[in-house]
């Protein structure tokens, strides 16, 4: 874990954080989740990903072979095309099996830019993926790699959202591959 620096940002209509900004190796992740194809004509992405999220998140808990109750939601897009796959799902083992009407989802190891953000709802992520990739990338001596970006939401957020939900103002950490 290298850090890369210390910022103070809006990153929120309604919540100063200061955030740490961290450049990190991670390892090959074996996922098991469910997915949806939306896009961003349109806007559709903004209503289709915050219903499916909350729709499914309970769902993975019934995923055997999870290592630890946390969620990852991918965003696999294609660089020439609004249109792209949400991914959301759980860490597994390599003998997990695959449910039926799931998939899996393999994360190569990679290096990224981790920042912890306050999810309140989707425009949070917007904002948080926007600040990356328009400012501190640009400014920083890293350019975006490849592979998918994703938000990480580990136990303390879970403990938040299902006590008293974004009213609690619960972490996720977003990750951004960077070269």
């Amino acid at each position: 874990l290298v850090s890369v620096g210390l910022i103070s940002c809006l990153i929120t209509g309604c919540v100063t954080k200061e955030s740490k900004i961290e450049k990190v190796c991670l390892e090959k992740k074996r996922l098991i989740g469910l997915s949806i194809n939306t896009s961003f004509k349109g806007g559709r992405q903004a209503k289709e990903i915050p219903d499916f999220f909350h729709n499914n998140y309970y769902h993975l808990e019934d995923v055997q072979g999870r290592i630890n109750n946390n969620r990852l939601c991918v965003f696999l897009m294609n660089p020439k095309s609004p249109d792209f796959t949400y991914f959301m799902g759980v860490e597994v083992n390599d003998e997990a099996q695959i449910p039926e009407g799931y998939v899996e989802l393999l994360i190569d190891e990679n290096k990224y830019v981790s920042m912890e953000i306050i999810k309140q709802g989707n425009q949070d992520v917007v904002n948080a993926f926007k600040f990356l990739t328009e400012k501190w990338i640009p400014s920083s001596k890293f350019t975006q790699g490849q592979g998918p970006a994703f938000i990480y939401y580990d136990e303390r957020f879970h403990k938040i959202f299902k006590d008293v939900g974004y009213e609690g103002n619960p972490p996720a950490t977003i990750y951004m591959p960077i070269n």
